[in-house]
């Protein structure tokens, strides 16, 4: 699976990731490593080499060939998306706020907002449309994510 990471002048530094194959607390480790390496490497602390070993990689993110390399996977996107139907709306007054006023999950209540929508659109259908939830149990030894799906 791609697992791609990016990494920005100032720093920061981020990965986006398709779940279904582990789950994030995997992906949190790998993070987790990668920046103590990254801080070990800049204070000399990694396999005896200091930081003067490494060389400062240098280029142009304007030049020709990065460009063409951008154009490329935006169109590959844009090819990958096309059949896609996506609308946005915003619904003034819902929100986090909402949930917390009437101390209701915020989770599980779009969980059951999306089961009540599919019922309505789907009235013949025999079983309830798949949502997720996870359940992690991550935090105890040999601990996991599992996902809670409905009967």
């Amino acid at each position: 699976r791609e697992n791609p990471e990016s990494s920005f002048i100032n720093g920061a530094a981020a990965i986006n990731f398709e779940h279904s194959w582990g789950d994030g607390v995997s992906v949190l480790r790998l993070a987790n490593e990668m920046h103590d390496d990254c801080q070990s490497a800049l204070t000399g602390d990694r396999d005896g080499r200091t930081a003067a070993a490494y060389e400062r990689l240098s280029f142009d993110a304007a030049s020709k060939p990065v460009r063409d390399a951008v154009d490329a996977a935006v169109a590959a996107h844009a090819q990958r998306t096309k059949p896609l139907l996506m609308r946005a709306a915003k619904i003034q007054g819902f929100g986090k706020n909402l949930f917390k006023e009437r101390r209701v999950p915020p989770d599980g209540t779009v969980q059951q907002a999306i089961q009540l929508a599919y019922r309505r659109a789907h009235p013949e259908a025999v079983r309830p449309v798949a949502t997720y939830e996870s359940a992690s149990t991550a935090a105890f030894k040999k601990g996991r994510t599992e996902t809670i799906r409905p009967a």
